[in-house]
């Protein structure tokens, strides 16, 4: 796109047409021109019908043009704090002469392209009135290790916040810093909710943060999701998370995180957890009311203590990972991880002989419990996993016996 500095423009786009038919659309905006020569937009332009069209009877979407002058200051604010942003960046599309909805054709803002990352979407029935923002997805792209594709600078909390329909956040993969804004959680006086109280994903991950996780996070009660890993988050987790009920993905792993986890207990309807590579002590948390649970990490960290026979109850676990802790004592026998796939406890202290305790778990396919301090004899029953059995730096155990034959020639 070309850019000019403050003044008229008059641009001619294609919509998408209804059946056979093309629609032609003369949209004139005001422009400006930052800091990086990426053209910026004016909130006055959402009160266009090039960016926010009226109801099918004539009337104005007022909510969403209130969310689409929040698009243009969110827009505007990351442009001015990244001047080098590479001209491939998708907020060049942003504004650029096809608006939030196409009312003809019903296709939403992901279908049409030139608001990258933005969902929209009808919200409390089929009323075309009800049209919102409901999606905003600011994250690059993992694979991409272009630094002028990466956002930086500080998170445009409070022009998010009033999107108050918005259902998925995510903000992956860039290099905001500072600490995780405490707005995001914020309940407003007189108010019993937080702004965001639609929230049901939020994912901060692959950035620069840093600090403590803000404990107001916990009354975001409607999350499903919350990715806040590859970051530098310290101190202990906030036990207000635990109110998450609804929560069923949590990933805090590799953070500089410290302290015992107390707050799993109640996140039943957990099925993907990762705690690991952080600093994290004490003993392994209670899991046994997280029945639904297919994928637990807790690996890498400082915690202690024996592994009790509490993931018995796990039915539905397909992956465990407790390895490079400082974990003790006889490791519990493994009777009801129908599912189990993947266990790994090496590198710890635990000790005694592993019998019968992996007997029953027709799935397994890779067990890791090398360096340890177990003894006793490998049973044949897991000698049969062949490499994916991993046993060395256990002084006391011994090996799987390899069968070699013998040719004697007369």
């Amino acid at each position: 796109p070309t850019t000019t500095p403050t003044t008229t423009a008059t641009t001619t786009t294609t919509t998408r047409p209804p059946a056979s038919t093309t629609t032609v659309q003369t949209v004139t905006t005001t422009t400006t021109t930052s800091p990086s020569g990426i053209t910026q937009l004016q909130e006055s332009d959402c009160d266009t019908e090039a960016f926010v069209p009226k109801t099918p009877t004539g009337g104005i979407h007022t909510a969403l043009r209130n969310d689409c002058k929040a698009l243009v200051a969110i827009r505007n604010h990351l442009i001015n704090n990244n001047t080098g942003l590479h001209e491939n960046h998708f907020l060049w599309k942003w504004g650029t002469g096809i608006h939030l909805w196409n009312i003809t054709t019903r296709a939403k803002t992901k279908e049409i392209g030139y608001w990258p990352g933005v969902t929209v979407d009808i919200v409390g029935g089929q009323d075309s009135t009800r049209i919102r923002v409901t999606g905003l997805d600011l994250s690059n792209s993992a694979l991409n290790n272009i630094s002028t594709m990466k956002l930086s600078g500080s998170v445009p909390i409070t022009h998010i916040n009033k999107l108050s329909q918005l259902k998925y956040l995510h903000l992956s993969n860039n290099n905001f810093s500072g600490n995780i804004p405490v707005e995001l959680g914020n309940i407003p006086s007189a108010a019993q909710t937080p702004k965001l109280a639609e929230l049901l994903e939020l994912s901060l991950d692959g950035n620069q943060f840093n600090g403590s996780i803000p404990s107001n996070l916990g009354n975001l009660i409607t999350l499903k999701t919350l990715n806040l890993h590859d970051n530098f988050l310290n101190n202990p987790i906030p036990s207000q998370l635990g109110n998450l009920a609804n929560l069923e993905r949590l990933r805090l792993d590799n953070n500089e995180l410290t302290g015992n986890i107390l707050v799993l207990s109640r996140l039943t309807k957990l099925f993907h957890l990762r705690l690991d590579s952080n600093q994290l002590s004490g003993n392994i948390p209670s899991l046994s009311g997280l029945t639904k649970l297919r994928w637990a990490d807790l690996s890498n960290n400082r915690l202690s203590g024996r592994v009790t026979s509490q993931f018995n109850s796990l039915a539905e676990l397909r992956y465990l990972r407790l390895n490079n802790n400082s974990l003790s004592g006889n490791m519990p026998a493994f009777t009801s991880l129908t599912e189990i796939r993947w266990i790994d406890l090496s590198h710890n202290q635990m000790t005694g002989s592993i019998g019968t305790k992996f007997n029953s778990l027709s799935n397994l396919s890779h067990l890791y419990l090398n360096s340890n301090r177990l003894t006793g004899t490998i049973p044949t029953s897991l000698c049969s996993l062949g490499t994916n059995l991993k046993t060395t730096a256990n002084t006391g155990l011994t090996p799987c016996h390899t069968t070699t034959t013998t040719t004697t020639t007369s």
